[in-house]
């Protein structure tokens, strides 16, 4: 919708002082008013801005941002008198009050003295704990674990409670909540020596690998702390007795434990020590977000996490989503005042319009980046959870069984349920755990992870269990067993060891990721088209009602052009709604295919904000209808006024009148603009559920555990590793196949795959590599069906065997004897064929090559329609035949 240049108002003229009362001089009259309205209503905005950040703040518990702080207040040593922050720390940032805190050297804190006392809410005082800060920024005595991160980036330390005061802080990775080293009663040192460092090739990062110290099981990094003598960085992980399970498995957030307290069993939140033996023990039995009263203030805050106080679990309100929410209510408040001295100096006249135009935006994007790293750390948090929520809802199905067990000797089989102990399968006659369970692809059914393996003193055949030791096939020395895996080739059950998780890993699935991938970029395609449509029709809108504006004004023009501008708007508002409608369609057909082949977890996460997008939109559109129709009322009525004579008769002010009708197209114009706004916000949203389903899907895989972009990683091998229903396993089975199989088309189609002899020869020379690649025991191979393999042309003859005539059920049996019939039909033919002489002259020869090309040719061509035939298989049915046959047609 543009307008014509005769239509738009003129810019850029200057006025004489003889047309003050012409349409120009109104028009500069109308910028003026237009100015004053807009800092009229940011000085109303800013005010409620600031109201709404204070309401919030208390909700959030972030008091720092109204001058208050959590915490008990020190005491002076020597008055007894409670000290401020000014009375403690020097504007330079120095240590005034030395008798009351000192500086840690290693880690760098401001702590209480011994002699120090606190001065609590109810008006009583106690001694300080030696495990408690003093917080630079407000003054206020606070524990260290919960309030304390550490920054794993710049190795330092960063004060999460009252995160608010300063600006916001660009983190490259995470906060690792600081737990303070415990000292020993029982010696001088410090005493808790199950702490390791790093192994090589591990970061120090939330959610990391690192082994555990007993069992050298990898386990995620909760926590660190320092050597209060050495200055040593310690990460904090380990594992507990699971109670599902009745195996020790690593201590993750949102996992089951048991409360020792309570005998119940509650969710993981976080670790902390024992300050005995410093092992790591599981912290649970609050659930985040819940308000509480913080005892050392009296104020409302939230629960972040816990920490064990006295033998006791009790909340903080500190930790890195805490320290997000505040940097963003600190953000908010600093774009208020920002604004609040743009209308200060505005009505003061030394405004400068550029340079605080510049300062608006630096920060409000600085709003936006923490807004979107508050919401980042939440959707991952929610990510974890709703994974074991669906972890859950199995249990509460079948008890958490995983497949079944065949009793040895017997047809009989038993519910395999992990961490239960049964007869060997195999036969050894040991009782052996189930450590899980994997799919078989083949066979598209769970196999449970159960079975022997060699003793590592050779002393025969002992159960794979968690912690025992065995040789690492990848350094050749002693390990302790982490996990169990299918061993596709040789059809067994293996033990899984660090190194193997390390170095080799489970790849990530190509095309389940490629279609994730491709469903996040239609997503984001659709958001940005959707948005530049709308950003044109409210610009065009605007121009369109300055245009109608200025043409009311002049003096030979006495209709408004608003009817054609209301249909070409009223057009576009019903391509974008047309638009909206179709993208919901899309968006449901490919949940439901997304729904075989992903994780449930995954795809909630991925449509988490599809609801709240779609109730923006229908408000979006019921917004820009009803605008409309204001407009065109309010069009109405001016020309209906225009045309009565007597009307302007008894209102002879006409620019007052234009210059109110232009303020309520304006205002009409702002309520348009806050519900674009509010969908914008929520397209961002959606965004951000996007971002992290894919983070989560590629962290399923041992590949990405030390990309550190997904925080909760699933570090529990008890869980089946892909999907339990079979029909899922057959479609996934089917898109790992089909965009193969069409590749394969496409080469041979193009002539680019190799002679039959040409790659016999190949396939000889790799044989021996192959076989060296086929001898290393990991865990990254692909299951193929093994089946007899074709030579030369017998192959092809299984082209004149219709699809249709063939038993999909029996894929294997089918593909070997069908190629074995019509090994024999060719055979005799070759034979009958090779009755022709050969002669040795250069004509011959040039024939014979003819001839070869066109049996390239003809080859090529039923090469391309055995395929075509195997697609439309695997498309149909299962798509084990096609497996087959690509098998057969490979190895030929």
């Amino acid at each position: 919708m543009k307008l014509s240049p005769s239509r738009r108002p003129p810019t850029g003229r200057t006025v004489p002082e003889t047309q003050n009362n012409g349409p120009v001089s109104f028009f500069n009259g109308i910028a003026l008013r237009n100015h004053e309205i807009v800092m009229e209503r940011v000085a109303v905005l800013s005010e409620e801005m600031a109201e709404l950040v204070s309401v919030e703040a208390q909700r959030q518990g972030g008091w720092a941002i109204l001058k208050q702080a959590t915490g008990a207040q020190l005491l002076c040593p020597a008055s007894g008198a409670a000290l401020s922050r000014d009375d403690i720390i020097a504007p330079d940032g120095t240590v005034r009050a030395c008798d009351a805190v000192h500086v840690d050297p290693y880690t760098g804190l401001i702590q209480p003295n011994s002699n120090a006392h606190m001065l609590l809410a109810s008006g009583h005082s106690m001694p300080v704990p030696p495990d408690f800060f003093l917080h630079p920024q407000t003054g206020r005595v606070l524990p260290v674990a919960g309030n304390v991160g550490f920054d794993p980036a710049s190795s330092t330390l960063v004060y999460t409670a009252d995160a608010c005061v300063g600006e916001v802080g660009k983190l490259e990775t995470p906060l690792l909540p600081f737990i303070p080293f415990p000292p020993s009663r029982h010696a001088e040192l410090p005493g808790p020596s199950k702490l390791r460092g790093l192994r090589a090739g591990q970061r120090l990062v939330l959610g990391g690998p690192m082994c555990d110290y007993d069992t050298g099981v990898l386990v995620p990094i909760l926590a660190v702390t320092i050597h209060p003598q050495t200055g040593m960085v310690y990460p904090l992980g380990g594992v507990h007795m699971c109670p599902i399970s009745r195996l020790r498995q690593p201590i993750q957030i949102g996992c089951p434990m048991m409360d020792p307290r309570t005998g119940s069993m509650a969710l993981i939140t976080g670790v902390g020590l024992d300050l005995h033996t410093g092992t790591v023990l599981p912290v649970g039995g609050l659930l985040l977000g819940e308000s509480f009263i913080e005892p050392l203030s009296g104020r409302l805050v939230r629960v972040g996490g816990g920490s064990i106080r006295g033998g006791k679990v009790v909340p903080h309100a500190g930790g890195f989503q805490a320290f997000l929410d505040s940097q963003v209510l600190g953000a908010r408040m600093r774009l208020v005042e920002l604004l609040r001295a743009c209308c200060e100096e505005w009505n003061a006249g030394t405004l400068e319009p550029h340079s605080e135009m510049s300062r608006q935006r630096a920060a409000a994007s600085e709003l936006e980046q923490a807004w979107k790293s508050s919401q980042h750390c939440m959707l991952q948090l929610l990510s974890r959870l709703e994974a074991q929520q669906e972890w859950a809802w199995g249990v509460a199905e079948n008890g958490g069984s995983v497949g079944e067990v065949k009793l040895p000797g017997t047809e009989l089989s038993l519910p395999a349920l992990p961490g239960l102990e049964y007869p060997d399968p195999g036969g050894s006659g040991q009782s052996v755990p189930v450590l899980g369970a994997q799919l078989d692809w083949v066979s598209g059914r769970m196999v449970p992870l159960i079975g022997t393996m060699e003793d590592a003193d050779g002393k025969g055949l002992v159960p794979i269990r968690l912690g025992a030791r065995t040789v690492d096939p990848v350094t050749g020395v002693l390990a302790p067993v982490i996990g169990a895996r299918l061993d596709v080739w040789k059809r067994a059950v293996v033990p899984v060891t660090v190194s193997q998780c390390l170095t080799i890993g489970d790849p990530p699935d190509i095309m389940l990721v490629e279609a994730l991938q491709k469903e996040c970029s239609a997503r984001g395609r659709f958001w940005r088209q959707q948005r530049v449509k709308e950003e044109e029709l409210v610009a065009d809108l605007e121009r369109t009602l300055r245009n109608c504006l200025y043409a009311a004004v002049q003096e030979e023009s006495d209709r408004l052009e608003w009817t054609d501008t209301e249909r070409q708007v009223k057009e576009t508002a019903t391509e974008l709604e047309e638009a909206a409608y179709t993208e919901a369609q899309r968006r449901s057909a490919q949940n439901s295919d997304l729904s075989l082949v992903l994780p449930a977890h995954v795809l909630i996460t991925l449509t988490g904000g599809d609801e709240e997008e779609w109730e923006q939109q229908s408000h979006r559109h019921t917004e820009l209808t009803a605008i409309l129709n204001r407009i065109s009322v309010l069009m109405a009525r001016y020309q209906w006024e225009q045309d009565q004579p007597t009307l302007e008769e008894e209102h002879p002010d006409e620019k007052t009148r234009q210059k109110e009708l232009w303020e309520q197209l304006r205002q009409r114009h702002a309520e348009l603009d806050v519900a674009l706004s509010s969908l914008h916000w929520t397209r961002e949203l959606g965004q951000l559920h996007a971002d992290t389903a894919q983070l989560h899907f590629v962290s399923l895989f041992y590949a990405a555990m030390l990309s550190g972009s997904f925080w909760y990683r699933d570090y529990c091998l008890m869980q089946p590793r892909s999907g339990r229903s079979a029909l899922k396993a057959a479609i996934m089975t089917q898109h790992k196949i089909l965009p193969q199989l069409e590749r394969l088309i496409q080469l041979l189609e193009d002539g680019k795959l190799l002679s039959p002899s040409a790659s016999a020869q190949r396939q000889q020379s790799c044989e021996l590599s192959t076989k060296q690649t086929f001898d290393r025991d990991t865990c990254s191979r692909a299951w193929t069906v093994s089946v007899p393999a074709a030579k030369g042309n017998n192959v092809l003859t299984a082209l004149n065997t219709p699809i249709s005539g063939v038993s999909i059920h029996s894929s294997s049996q089918w593909s070997t004897q069908s190629l074995k019939d019509h090994e024999k039909a060719v055979a005799v033919s070759e034979q009958n064929s090779s009755k022709k002489p050969f002669s040795s002259t250069s004509t011959q020869r040039g024939q014979d090559s003819g001839l070869a090309e066109s049996q390239g040719d003809k080859k090529r061509h039923l090469y391309v329609t055995l395929i075509q035939r195997l697609a439309s298989c695997g498309r149909i049915f299962s798509a084990a035949p096609a497996l087959a046959l690509l098998t057969s047609l490979l190895a030929s």
